[in-house]
């Protein structure tokens, strides 16, 4: 995992250094403090620093170690700069790498993807032609099949069923054909009839005695 920056407050900054508040509490915190008090804030610089001095020569304290507290924390606070610069650099350098990685990753996906675009254009340009082929073929067979029953008579249909259909309409006989064909078959039948020859199931009609036989 990447290190991320540490923030701190300032105060444990110079803690973590090491640097702590001079017994006679003269830092160079403090004096800046005092810089800032309502009492001397709209001096003249010459002034401000003037003050500052009386109050360290009263509590006798050396201004060359309110400048070395000074020194001191200003170091340690670059010094901390610099390792998070550092660490920041690192966390940089990481992040790019992972931004990298998933850019090729993106760009491999895309291929991928792009791939089956492509596949999937020719499976269906190949089905179409497959489709189109079947159709050439079935309107073929459909001329074909037409142009034969045209022979006997059949009028051009749009389809098979339509070409049979009528085939069949224009087989069946006309009325009166089938009513002399009726009469034609019910005359046979009592011609070749043996009952219509001894009067068989006409009325009144009795069968012979045997005892005149």
């Amino acid at each position: 995992a990447l290190q991320p920056i540490q923030t701190p407050n300032l105060f444990d900054v110079y803690e973590q250094a090491g640097v702590r508040v001079p017994a006679h509490g003269f830092s160079i915190l403090k004096i800046a403090e005092m810089l800032s008090n309502g009492h001397i804030r709209d001096l003249a610089p010459e002034a401000k620093g003037a003050a500052v001095l009386m109050a360290l020569e009263a509590s006798n304290v050396k201004l060359k170690d309110v400048i070395e507290d000074a020194a001191v924390r200003e170091r340690v606070l670059n010094d901390y700069e610099a390792r998070q610069h550092q660490i920041f650099q690192n966390y940089k350098a990481g992040k790019q790498q992972q931004n990298q990685e998933a850019q090729a990753e993106i760009e491999r996906l895309m291929e991928q993807l792009r791939l089956r675009i492509q596949t999937n254009e020719k499976e269906l340009t190949s089905e179409k032609t497959r489709l189109d082929e079947w159709r050439a073929k079935k309107r073929e067979e459909e001329r074909r099949i037409r142009t034969a029953a045209s022979h006997f008579g059949v009028g051009q249909q749009a389809g098979t069923e339509g070409v049979l259909g009528s085939a069949v309409v224009q087989r069946q006989p006309s009325q009166p054909e089938a009513a002399a064909s009726a009469g034609k078959k019910l005359s046979d039948a009592s011609a070749a009839s043996p009952a219509a020859d001894n009067g068989a199931g006409r009325p009144g009609a009795t069968r012979p005695s045997l005892w005149k036989r």
